[in-house]
């Protein structure tokens, strides 16, 4: 992979709140950004802009590009789409991408590079963003509520050069966010998933935030042993972690705290279950780990 050059032409497939977010610090710190979206999301970036309230970033209005369909061919396309809209997207913006596109997955749950890469099967690095609470309001506001720097991982894999990761790592720095380099991509999923796959499980069940989660000695339970399950599932891919740990992350974050997950199940609207709770469950089993826990949580979930 050769490293990329300045300036740097970058797409956000899918400006949802993660991905109206990330395009807007990137626009901000001077780089041409244009948000891939529906016609609907078009329409709403282009008439009123992007209007961000962050307690970290500062609030500030922006008016970058956002196009349904165009024949560019970006550097780097962020996607952010819901996991479930993945195929979709890809198939939508297919012509923006040209062989030297870098697509940097910043997707939720396992499954989504095997999709990505039928349509660009080089040049994908798979991270994951964290820190950040984040969604948009009634008005297309972007509330970014976090009292940190929202935090990017991802790894190089044999694709790319060590420049071409310091120049991303750059880019995104300078952006503010707060960056790390792992060693493997499954080191990248797993360091997330766990932790995501285990409180949008709970906060689902519960239909309330983190916190009435912690406070219930049931679900408190509940999580602990899903938490434990997940790691076993972790194990399957060389990923290490001790549930204790990841219970100690958990108990860390805010009792508000809620989750994409969970606000879809609520809202009736269809969410990423499969994604992080469904296609870890499957790998599971594939390599012969019991999961009755997360079994009947999928189940209750899925059938509620």
């Amino acid at each position: 992979m050769e490293k990329i050059n300045q300036p740097i032409k970058i797409g956000i497939l899918g400006p949802g709140a993660i991905g109206s977010l990330v395009g807007s610090l990137l626009y901000r710190a001077g780089n041409e950004v244009v948000f891939l979206c529906k016609e609907h999301t078009q329409k709403n970036i282009n008439l009123n802009g992007l209007n961000i309230k962050s307690n970290v970033y500062g609030n500030f209005v922006l008016n970058p590009r956002a196009e349904t369909d165009l024949n560019d061919i970006f550097d780097i396309i962020f996607i952010t789409v819901k996991a479930y809209e993945l195929k979709t997207a890809m198939q939508a913006f297919s012509n923006n991408i040209g062989e030297h596109t870098i697509i940097f997955s910043l997707l939720n749950g396992i499954g989504n590079k095997e999709i990505i890469t039928k349509y660009h099967p080089i040049n994908t690095l798979i991270g994951t963003i964290g820190a950040v609470e984040v969604f948009l309001d009634e008005n297309r506001n972007i509330i970014h509520s976090s009292t940190c720097k929202t935090h990017i991982e991802f790894a190089l894999n044999s694709d790319f050069n060590y420049s071409t990761g310091i120049v991303i790592v750059n880019l995104l720095k300078e952006a503010g966010f707060s960056v790390n380099i792992l060693k493997t991509e499954n080191e990248v999923i797993w360091r997330k998933l766990v932790r995501l796959s285990a409180i949008s499980t709970l906060t689902s069940i519960a239909g309330a935030p983190l916190g009435k989660v912690r406070e219930n000695l049931e679900l408190n339970t509940l999580l602990k042993s899903v938490v434990i399950e997940l790691c076993d599932i972790a194990k399957t891919q060389q990923i290490y972690l001790l549930p204790e740990d990841i219970v100690e992350q958990i108990w860390a974050l805010p009792e508000s705290l809620t989750t994409s997950m969970q606000r879809d199940i609520q809202l009736g609207k269809k969410s990423e279950i499969e994604a992080i709770l469904g296609n870890p469950i499957r790998l599971g089993k594939n390599y012969g780990v019991t999961l009755p826990y997360l079994e009947e949580c999928y189940l209750s979930l899925v059938n509620n």
